[in-house]
């Protein structure tokens, strides 16, 4: 029996991760990340925060954006699926990863959360070059979502033959993010008709118009 004391003191224990809560003052979204990775300067001005993994390679590297959206502000919250069908669809990823080099959008999904946000997520390798014009082949789990005027984007990159690896740390991170409830999603009260006659609204045929509740 002692010696079976013993030979368990002596096995190595499984490392658990300790994780940090951080919360952005300005937008309110709050999200943890594992405490062994670092802050570090954002790289586009609507950056919420960036995050890099300590490694002994290549960068990986987690990003949060906020860029203001208000476009959509007009549709009551429980169109949001609506919205997210129209604007933030699979059609955003050739536009969001631009030029990049060797791009390939491995996979995408619609619909998709972020937070409270409704959008769309995809998976692509590409390359990046360094100072030298080497590249370096690199994959990223992208999430965009729009919620209370404001689109969000959640970017997790990692070099290629690592992804898969990182993968199921980049869903957590992404997973954690959350926002204040800002936008109730249930229809309180009528439409109130704030036109006067003369600024009055006329349609050709009420008669054949349909409203949809949810």
């Amino acid at each position: 029996m002692r010696f079976l004391l013993v030979l368990l003191a002596l096995l190595p224990l499984p490392a658990f991760a300790d994780y940090n809560v951080w919360q952005d003052a300005r937008t309110g979204v709050s999200l943890s990340y594992p405490d062994t990775w670092k802050q570090i300067n954002n790289k586009l001005p609507y950056g919420v925060i960036t995050l890099a993994a300590r490694t002994n390679g290549e960068p990986v590297e987690c990003a949060l954006m906020a860029e203001k959206d208000a476009r959509w502000a007009m549709y009551p919250a429980h169109l949001r699926d609506s919205v997210q069908k129209f604007a933030y669809n699979t059609s955003v990823w050739p536009k969001y990863f631009g030029g990049r080099p060797a791009l390939k959008i491995v996979r995408t999904y619609e619909p998709a959360g972020l937070g409270r946000g409704w959008g769309t997520a995809a998976i692509a390798a590409y390359a990046e070059h360094d100072a030298a014009g080497v590249p370096h082949y690199r994959s990223s789990l992208v999430v965009m979502a729009l919620y209370n005027k404001t689109a969000y984007t959640a970017d997790c990159s990692a070099p290629l033959g690592e992804f898969e690896r990182w993968e199921p740390v980049f869903r957590a991170f992404m997973k954690s993010i959350d926002h204040k409830k800002e936008v109730h999603e249930l229809t309180i009260g009528e439409y109130v008709d704030f036109l006067k006659p003369e600024g009055s609204v006329e349609f050709p045929d009420l008669e054949r118009m349909t409203t949809k509740r949810y």
